[in-house]
Protein backbone atom coordinates (compact mmCIF):
# COMPACT_ATOMS: atom_id res chain seq x y z
CA UNK A 1 0.00 0.00 0.00
CA UNK A 2 1.43 3.26 -1.32
CA UNK A 3 0.93 6.51 1.24
CA UNK A 4 -1.71 8.91 0.31
CA UNK A 5 1.30 11.56 -1.47
CA UNK A 6 2.61 9.02 -3.55
CA UNK A 7 -0.29 7.12 -4.96
CA UNK A 8 -1.88 10.85 -5.80
CA UNK A 9 1.20 11.76 -7.60
CA UNK A 10 1.51 7.89 -9.25
CA UNK A 11 -1.68 8.52 -10.67
CA UNK A 12 -1.01 12.18 -11.90
CA UNK A 13 1.67 10.41 -13.67
CA UNK A 14 0.02 7.85 -15.38
CA UNK A 15 -2.73 10.10 -16.62
CA UNK A 16 -0.42 12.12 -18.23
CA UNK A 17 1.07 9.02 -19.89
CA UNK A 18 -1.86 8.95 -22.16
CA UNK A 19 -0.35 10.87 -25.01
CA UNK A 20 2.35 8.87 -25.16
CA UNK A 21 0.58 7.37 -27.75
CA UNK A 22 0.71 10.71 -29.59
CA UNK A 23 4.92 9.84 -29.48
CA UNK A 24 6.54 8.46 -32.67
CA UNK A 25 9.66 7.03 -32.63
CA UNK A 26 10.82 6.65 -36.25
CA UNK A 27 13.46 3.96 -36.62
CA UNK A 28 14.17 3.84 -40.12
CA UNK A 29 16.80 6.94 -40.80
CA UNK A 30 18.08 6.72 -44.51
CA UNK A 31 16.21 6.67 -48.05
CA UNK A 32 17.75 5.30 -51.34
CA UNK A 33 18.19 8.37 -52.51
CA UNK A 34 21.20 9.57 -50.02
CA UNK A 35 24.70 11.01 -51.88
CA UNK A 36 26.70 11.51 -48.65
CA UNK A 37 26.28 10.73 -44.66
CA UNK A 38 27.96 12.68 -41.89
CA UNK A 39 28.25 11.57 -38.07
CA UNK A 40 28.25 14.77 -36.15
CA UNK A 41 29.08 14.58 -32.55
CA UNK A 42 29.32 16.63 -29.75
CA UNK A 43 31.05 16.77 -26.08
CA UNK A 44 29.84 18.64 -23.18
CA UNK A 45 30.82 18.94 -19.76
CA UNK A 46 29.46 20.69 -15.91
CA UNK A 47 30.34 20.30 -12.50
CA UNK A 48 27.34 17.35 -12.12
CA UNK A 49 27.97 15.38 -15.33
CA UNK A 50 29.70 15.03 -19.08
CA UNK A 51 27.92 13.54 -22.21
CA UNK A 52 28.40 12.65 -25.36
CA UNK A 53 25.80 12.65 -28.64
CA UNK A 54 25.92 11.59 -32.11
CA UNK A 55 24.01 12.86 -34.92
CA UNK A 56 23.91 11.00 -38.13
CA UNK A 57 23.55 14.08 -40.95
CA UNK A 58 22.28 12.81 -44.02
CA UNK A 59 22.49 14.39 -47.31
CA UNK A 60 20.07 13.61 -50.37
CA UNK A 61 20.28 13.98 -54.41
CA UNK A 62 17.49 16.81 -54.09
CA UNK A 63 19.89 19.02 -52.25
CA UNK A 64 17.83 18.77 -48.91
CA UNK A 65 19.89 17.05 -45.38
CA UNK A 66 18.14 15.38 -42.74
CA UNK A 67 19.77 14.93 -39.10
CA UNK A 68 18.38 12.20 -36.77
CA UNK A 69 19.66 11.34 -33.13
CA UNK A 70 21.79 7.85 -33.32
CA UNK A 71 22.88 7.71 -29.58
CA UNK A 72 24.00 9.26 -26.44
CA UNK A 73 25.90 8.63 -23.23
CA UNK A 74 26.58 10.69 -20.44
CA UNK A 75 28.32 10.25 -16.57
CA UNK A 76 27.65 11.67 -13.77
CA UNK A 77 31.02 13.30 -12.38
CA UNK A 78 32.54 11.77 -9.48
CA UNK A 79 31.96 12.73 -5.69
CA UNK A 80 35.27 14.03 -5.25
CA UNK A 81 35.95 17.49 -6.64
CA UNK A 82 37.57 17.33 -10.37
CA UNK A 83 38.37 20.40 -12.44
CA UNK A 84 36.16 21.50 -15.58
CA UNK A 85 38.55 20.51 -18.04
CA UNK A 86 39.38 16.95 -16.72
CA UNK A 87 35.60 16.69 -17.41
CA UNK A 88 35.50 18.18 -20.74
CA UNK A 89 38.30 15.64 -21.74
CA UNK A 90 36.47 12.88 -20.29
CA UNK A 91 33.54 14.00 -22.67
CA UNK A 92 35.82 14.11 -25.51
CA UNK A 93 37.04 10.90 -24.80
CA UNK A 94 33.24 9.38 -23.83
CA UNK A 95 32.35 11.09 -27.58
CA UNK A 96 35.77 9.02 -29.46
CA UNK A 97 34.62 5.86 -27.70
CA UNK A 98 30.68 6.58 -28.47
CA UNK A 99 31.47 6.99 -32.41
CA UNK A 100 33.94 4.37 -32.78
CA UNK A 101 30.78 2.20 -31.20
CA UNK A 102 28.54 3.58 -34.22
CA UNK A 103 30.83 3.33 -37.24
CA UNK A 104 31.60 -0.29 -36.11
CA UNK A 105 27.93 -1.04 -36.07
CA UNK A 106 26.72 0.77 -39.10
CA UNK A 107 27.26 -0.84 -42.25
CA UNK A 108 27.61 2.49 -44.23
CA UNK A 109 29.69 4.58 -45.85
CA UNK A 110 30.47 7.40 -43.55
CA UNK A 111 32.11 10.27 -45.64
CA UNK A 112 33.06 12.27 -42.66
CA UNK A 113 33.15 12.53 -38.55
CA UNK A 114 32.80 16.28 -37.37
CA UNK A 115 33.48 16.00 -33.20
CA UNK A 116 32.70 19.64 -31.72
CA UNK A 117 33.22 20.74 -28.38
CA UNK A 118 32.66 24.13 -26.78
CA UNK A 119 35.62 24.30 -24.27
CA UNK A 120 38.74 25.99 -26.25
CA UNK A 121 40.78 24.73 -23.11
CA UNK A 122 39.42 20.66 -23.82
CA UNK A 123 40.72 21.42 -27.73
CA UNK A 124 43.82 23.11 -26.38
CA UNK A 125 45.03 20.08 -24.95
CA UNK A 126 43.50 17.88 -26.95
CA UNK A 127 46.17 19.60 -29.37
CA UNK A 128 49.40 20.07 -27.33
CA UNK A 129 51.56 16.83 -27.71
CA UNK A 130 51.59 14.28 -25.41
CA UNK A 131 55.08 14.94 -23.87
CA UNK A 132 54.16 17.74 -23.00
CA UNK A 133 51.33 16.94 -20.52
CA UNK A 134 50.89 15.44 -17.31
CA UNK A 135 49.97 11.46 -17.16
CA UNK A 136 46.22 11.82 -16.96
CA UNK A 137 46.14 14.00 -19.74
CA UNK A 138 48.38 12.01 -22.05
CA UNK A 139 45.56 9.48 -22.43
CA UNK A 140 42.26 10.78 -23.51
CA UNK A 141 43.01 11.65 -26.65
CA UNK A 142 40.82 10.77 -30.08
CA UNK A 143 42.33 7.81 -31.07
CA UNK A 144 39.66 8.67 -34.23
CA UNK A 145 40.54 12.08 -35.67
CA UNK A 146 42.62 11.83 -38.52
CA UNK A 147 43.55 15.77 -38.70
CA UNK A 148 42.99 19.09 -36.53
CA UNK A 149 40.27 20.10 -38.52
CA UNK A 150 38.43 17.11 -37.48
CA UNK A 151 37.95 18.91 -33.98
CA UNK A 152 35.34 22.01 -34.55
CA UNK A 153 34.72 24.56 -31.89
CA UNK A 154 31.34 25.61 -33.78
CA UNK A 155 28.40 23.68 -32.26
CA UNK A 156 25.90 25.27 -34.73
CA UNK A 157 27.96 24.14 -37.38
CA UNK A 158 25.30 21.24 -37.82
CA UNK A 159 22.51 23.07 -38.53
CA UNK A 160 24.04 24.66 -41.83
Amino acid sequence: MLPNPIADEWKEFVTTMKCIERVKIIRFILTDTWLRIVLQGFAVASEAAYGAVVYLQCFYQNNSAKVTILASKSRVAPVRVISILRLELCACVLLDQLIQKIRSSLILEISDIVRHTDSTIALAWLNTPANHLKTFYRQPRFKGAKNDGELLLDPCAIAS
